[in-house]
């Protein structure tokens, strides 16, 4: 027999703050990769690898200094 759990958290508000911080750069790193993507293909027919892209990344980061508040493995 199969059993589930279900959890639910309920966060505090700073722990809420923070939440919505890290989904927001989640969310801008998400979506300027995409772009970057697709842009490349569009212009140019090249793929943009996932080694570019955490080179990519890196750059980001150093330009940015909220992206060094998410842990490397979550972007």
């Amino acid at each position: 027999m199969r059993k589930a759990c279900r959890y639910r958290l309920y966060p505090s508000k700073s722990q809420t703050t923070l939440l919505e911080q890290t989904l927001e750069i989640c969310r801008w790193v998400y979506n300027d990769t995409l772009a970057l993507r697709k842009n490349a293909w569009e212009q140019e027919q090249h793929t943009i690898s996932l080694y570019e892209t955490n080179k990519i990344l890196t750059q980001w980061k150093k330009q940015r200094s909220d992206l060094n508040r998410v842990h490397s493995q979550v972007l």
